[in-house]
C-alpha cells in the first residue's frame, strides 16, 4: 500500500504481477510506502495504518540489494529499507484497490473498473488471503469484510502486457484515479 495525496491506495495481484515494481516507481515519484505484503486495515473508518518501513524488491527494479537480506534462502527478492521521506507516518483512508493481472501477450493496458459485486469476490481472492481464512474455518468473515469492503472502496483491474517501458504510464493512471472523488 502506497499514501497518494493522503488516500491509500493498494496494489494486489498474483506472484509476478509487477506488485513491487509498480510500489517501487510510485515511491520514485514520492509517494510514502504504508506497508508491503500485509495492510491493517480498520473495517469501520477504512484507515490504514502504517506497518514496517520495508519492501521486497527483485535487483531488477533499480534496486541495489544487500545479500544478507535475501527474503528466502533462493528467493530473487530482498528486503529493501525505505528511508527518509518515502514512509508514510500517519494513517490514510484506503480508497482505491488496483488489482494487476499480467498478460503477456496483451496489445496494450487496459483498465476496468470492477463492479461492487465483482469487487468483494476479487478482494476475498487477491487481498483477504481466503486460504487462511477457510483453513481457520473463518469463510464468513472474510465474505462480510470482502463484500462491505468491495462496497466501500474503488477497485480497477489492470491487464498489463510484459512491458517495463508501460510503468510510467501505469504510475500515471494510477495517481490520476486515486484522485478521483471518493464513492
Amino acid at each position: 500500500m502506497v499514501d497518494i495525496g493522503g488516500v491509500g491506495v493498494a496494489v494486489a495481484g498474483d506472484s509476478g504481477a509487477g506488485k513491487s515494481t509498480t510500489l517501487a516507481a510510485l515511491l520514485a515519484r514520492g509517494h510514502r510506502l504504508l506497508t508491503d505484503d500485509q495492510a491493517l486495515i480498520d473495517p469501520a473508518t477504512l484507515m490504514a495504518e502504517v506497518c514496517a518501513p520495508s519492501m521486497k524488491l527483485t535487483p531488477s527494479t533499480g534496486s541495489t540489494p544487500d545479500p544478507t537480506l535475501r527474503v528466502t534462502r533462493l528467493g530473487r527478492k530482498y528486503h529493501h529499507v525505505v528511508a527518509g521521506g518515502g514512509f508514510g507516518n500517519e494513517p490514510v483512508p484506503l480508497r482505491l484497490v488496483v488489482i494487476i493481472e499480467r498478460e503477456r501477450n496483451a496489445p496494450a493496458l487496459r483498465w476496468e473498473k470492477v463492479g461492487k459485486t465483482a469487487a468483494a469476490a476479487e478482494l476475498a481472492r487477491h487481498v483477504m488471503r481466503p486460504e487462511l481464512s477457510l483453513r481457520q474455518g473463518r469463510a464468513a468473515i472474510l465474505f462480510r469484510w470482502s463484500t462491505e469492503l468491495g462496497r466501500r472502496v474503488s477497485v480497477y483491474r489492470l491487464h498489463r502486457p510484459d512491458d517495463i517501458g508501460l510503468l510510467p504510464d501505469i504510475v500515471s493512471q494510477i495517481e490520476a484515479l486515486a484522485a478521483l472523488p471518493s464513492l
